[in-house]
């Protein structure tokens, strides 16, 4: 079978299998949109009439009770059932899509109103429903009524205590209603469900209307399926079918041996490399043959100078003949004398291989012994190299100890300076503070020398009033308190100036410690920059010990693998020497044989000779 026809029955197939799924997945999206759809109409169908229940019941009747009076009730009118089942009655068949509607009871009061044993069972579910404390009364789901099957919504009415009077004992209902009713049934209890709304809808009715859907969907997916295999068919024909018969025609055309045929068409993708492809494999199938022809043509040729040769050599072989039987005693007398000198260079030369072969193993002998020696210098200066190389790492962790140091030595030089400048100018401003408390000083003698010359007016004050008698006595008493300061502010400025004085001693005592202490931390600077520049001589000694560490490292390294080739070297000298040894054993029985057969040349010409 054709590659095109394989690849339209699979894309068929496929497509086919993807139009099946596709128009299946759709078909029960429409069967579920469908149901929803008369379920949404059932509900507001069921909407409606209770809307109509709800509006007759709570506007209407009151109404019509306070007009007609109690004991008259017009069930035309009045009755709430009779109302909704009216309106449903009254709606064209073609907007009820048939759905049925009913207000079923298990105490009826109208006998229409009779419940059926599916709407009986509905209706008890319900009560069930409103006794469990469920505040939605609502039943959805599929019942056989009259053996068919039909897609139901029950929605139960709680009998409210407005609703007993009409459908409890004959006696309590309005007289028209004990004229028209029977009262059959007992009465009805109150918040207890015994009645509902009910809509029925025929299953069938909604299998016919998905069953309408496929009738126009399925032509239209198996038109699609059509489409798709027809467009997928010219498809492949036009940029796979096609181009491939091109080159399938080609191939044939190259395999008749019409190497010169040119593809035609037009060629994408894979093909396009398919078909360049192509055309190098025959260029070169071309080069091959043109280059198989000059290797004939030139086989040819070898051939006649072979023949010709060979004829050549056939005259040759004739003449040779001839010219043997003349000279065979010529080379024979000539032959014995080259047997004779051959023996005697055999025996010199058989002399020189076994000296040659006692000499090599010898050789061998002494290779050998310098490779075990090799050996062991090649694991001492393993070890060494080992040894180095931990000397560098030690070295280098040294070095970067001392590096280390000469950084904290550096930081250590830098705080001092720092606290010899602190200290400097701590000791400048002591020296400050001494010159301020002499100032002071100053300034309290001269306060003493005030408070003195003060206590002496005083006391002249105070004589001259005592003269005055009584008219100075206030005037003493003043030149009294003024003495008395003036004693005081002597007695202070003695305090003060005895204060000033610990004060200027003590800065003294300071600035001398000062003065100490900025030696001390200027020598103990001095001391740690000589730190820091020894510390940076063990480093740079260090670093030049690191690198000559790692010097000996790398020259035991390179040591090592010198010895290694050495090793190799030996090795192979040894093998040397043995195949030598080898070689002049073969060659001295090589020679012992071609000595015999110079003894048999030898016997052969003499017999020769003889014979003539």
């Amino acid at each position: 079978m054709k590659l095109s026809r394989i690849f339209i029955l699979l894309s068929a197939g496929f497509c086919f299998l993807a139009v099946a799924a596709l128009i299946l997945s759709i078909n029960r999206i429409m069967e579920r949109e469908i149901t929803t759809q008369y379920e949404q109409k059932a509900s507001m169908l069921l909407f409606s009439m209770k809307a109509v229940r709800s509006h007759l019941g709570s506007v209407i009747r009151p109404e019509a009770t306070r007009i007609l009076g109690s004991d008259e009730f017009v069930v035309e009118l009045q009755s709430t059932s009779y109302a909704a089942n009216r309106v449903f009655e009254v709606i064209s068949p073609d907007h009820k899509y048939e759905i049925q509607f009913r207000t079923p009871s298990t105490k009826p009061m109208n006998p229409k109103n009779k419940a059926t044993p599916v709407e009986a069972e509905l209706i008890e579910h319900l009560d069930r429903m409103h006794l469990d404390g469920e505040k939605t009364l609502e039943w959805r789901g599929v019942r056989q009524v009259d053996g068919v099957d039909h897609f139901i919504i029950a929605q139960g009415a709680v009998n409210a205590r407005s609703c007993i009077p009409c459908h409890s004992a004959p006696e309590d209902a309005p007289l028209s209603m004990q004229q028209r009713y029977t009262f059959d049934y007992p009465a009805r209890l109150e918040n207890r469900v015994e009645t509902a709304e009910i809509v029925f809808i025929p299953m069938s009715s909604i299998y016919a209307t998905i069953a309408g859907a496929n009738r126009v969907f399925l032509p239209l997916g198996a038109a699609g399926l059509l489409a798709i295999v027809i467009s997928v068919f010219l498809l492949f024909s036009r940029l796979i079918s096609s181009p491939l018969g091109r080159l399938q025609e080609y191939a044939l055309a190259v395999e008749r041996g019409d190497l010169d045929r040119e593809v035609r068409g037009t060629y994408r993708g894979e093909l396009a490399s398919l078909k360049a492809s192509v055309q190098a494999m025959v260029q070169k199938l071309k080069e091959k043959i043109l280059e198989a022809e000059d290797k004939s043509r030139e086989a040819e040729t070898e051939s006649r100078r072979a023949m010709e040769a060979a004829q050549e050599a056939f005259e040759a072989k004739k003449r040779a003949e001839q010219a043997k039987e003349e000279g065979i005693q010529h080379a024979a007398s000539n032959v014995e004398t080259i047997v004779e000198r051959l023996n005697e260079s055999l025996h010199e030369l058989s002399s020189q291989v076994q000296h040659s072969s006692r000499s090599a193993l010898t050789q061998s002998e002494r290779v050998s012994e310098s490779s075990t020696a090799m050996e062991e210098m090649n694991a001492t200066v393993l070890e060494v190299s080992r040894n180095a190389s931990n000397v560098a790492g030690r070295a280098d962790e040294s070095q970067k100890q001392a590096l280390q140091g000469s950084e904290i030595v550096q930081k250590a030089v830098e705080a001092i300076v720092k606290v010899q400048r602190q200290a400097e100018s701590l000791r400048d401003n002591l020296g400050g503070l001494g010159k301020e408390a002499e100032g002071i000083s100053n300034i309290m003698n001269v306060i003493e020398d005030i408070a003195d010359q003060t206590n002496l007016l005083a006391l002249n004050a105070a004589i001259e009033a005592a003269r005055a008698g009584d008219a100075g006595r206030g005037f003493a008493v003043v030149a009294d308190e003024v003495r008395k300061l003036a004693e005081k502010t002597m007695h202070a400025t003695k305090e003060v100036g005895q204060a000033i004085t610990s004060i200027q001693n003590g800065t003294k005592t300071n600035i001398k410690a000062m003065e100490s202490a900025v030696a001390v931390v200027h020598e103990a600077t001095e001391l740690a920059e000589k730190s820091g520049q020894a510390l940076q001589k063990i480093v740079a000694l260090v670093s030049d010990a690191a690198s000559d560490v790692h010097s000996i490292a790398t020259a035991t390294e390179q040591q090592s693998a010198a010895s290694d080739q050495i090793k190799v070297g030996l090795d192979k000298i040894n093998r040397l020497s043995s195949e030598t040894t080898e070689a002049m054993n073969r060659s001295d029985q090589a020679i012992r044989e071609l000595l015999d057969q110079v003894r048999m040349l030898h016997n052969l010409v003499r017999e020769m000779k003889e014979e003539r």
